[in-house]
This record gives C-alpha cells, structure tokens and sequence, in this order.
C-alpha cells in the first residue's frame, strides 16, 4: 500500500481545541532570566521614590502652612514694603505657594501721599518665585517675578511736582555725586 499525502485528514476548526495547556519545557531562553524579577525591583524601588516624594511634598505643605500663617506674613511684609517704597501699602490677602516655591500678593494697592492720584499704584497678583536650595543658607533669592492687573497713576502737578519722585532716597547733606556715575551727554 502507498500512502497518498493528499489523503491524510486535515484537522477541522471543531476538532481542535481553542487552547491547549502548555508545559514547561525548560528554563527559559538565554537572555530573558530574571527579567520579570528586575522589572518588579524597578517598580518596587520607582513606587518608593515616588512615595517618599509624595510624603516630602505632604511635609512641606504642612510645615508652610503651620509655620508661614498667610495673615502673620502680611503682618510681616506691609510694613517692610511700606518703608522700601516710602508710601502706605494694603495688602489684601497672600498665599504661600509649594510648587512651585514662592508667594503670591493679591490685591497690593500703594497710595499717592501727594493727592495726585487716588492711588499710586494697584495689582492684582504680585508673584515671588524663589529658589530652593539658597534658603537653606537663610537666604533668599528670587528666580521670578510675575505681576497681573497693574494700574499705575503716575502723574505731575502744575508745579513739576510728582507723585513718583521720592521713590529714591535724597543724596545726605555733605556728600557728592560720584563723578564716574555720570553719563556724558
């Protein structure tokens, strides 16, 4: 008898089973051990360093807002603002912001001494950014500074007087202009 390939039965879809279990056959093909290990050590370690940030970020939040009271740091900046710029300031409200790290003045109104104006100077939001690592040698640096809704009333009296003009102090009694300062026309 000869056997004729053609004859052979084919299997049919409804003979053969939708899966069939396999069986290890070995160790697993060079190159692949231990990946699924280092894949889940990746995770674990990842997965904790963004749990520790998340906690870092939770401190901080709390630290800012126990130790930096939004009303005790308007308490501490107005009158500090009102001496540099030699003119009454209301602050309206300041928030402590954590990311990034700065404050943020809301509704800052500088009044006009002269009676040019009614006020000097109006904004909306005044924002400080300020680095990180230079507090932690007690000092501050501002990165950035933003200001939204300024007005400004600057203005001259009849009499050249403005309401500007005494933001620098006067040169003291006795001392002289520094000669290389001056720009030659």
């Amino acid at each position: 008898m000869t056997h004729d390939p053609d004859s052979t039965p084919t299997p049919t879809p409804a003979s053969t089973p939708l899966s069939t279990p396999t069986a290890s056959a070995g160790p697993p093909p060079p190159g692949t051990r231990g990946r699924s290990t280092r894949t889940r050590r990746l995770l674990r370690v990842g997965g904790g360093l963004l749990a520790a940030v998340g906690l870092v970020l939770l401190v901080g939040s709390l630290f800012l807002s126990r130790f930096l009271d939004p009303e005790r740091l308007a308490g501490w900046l107005e009158p500090r603002v009102e001496a540099a710029l030699n003119r009454d300031v209301s602050l309206g409200r300041v928030e402590v912001r954590l990311l990034p790290l700065g404050i943020r003045l809301r509704d800052l109104s500088v009044a006009d001494p002269t009676g040019l104006a009614p006020r000097l100077a109006a904004l909306e939001t005044l924002e400080f950014r300020v680095r990180i690592l230079p507090l932690l040698r007690r000092r501050v640096e501002v990165r950035e500074i933003r200001l939204a809704g300024l007005e400004a009333n600057l203005r001259a009296g009849v009499d050249g007087l403005t309401n500007y003009g005494d933001f620098s102090p006067a040169p003291e009694a006795g001392s002289e202009a520094d000669p290389e300062s001056e720009v030659d026309p």
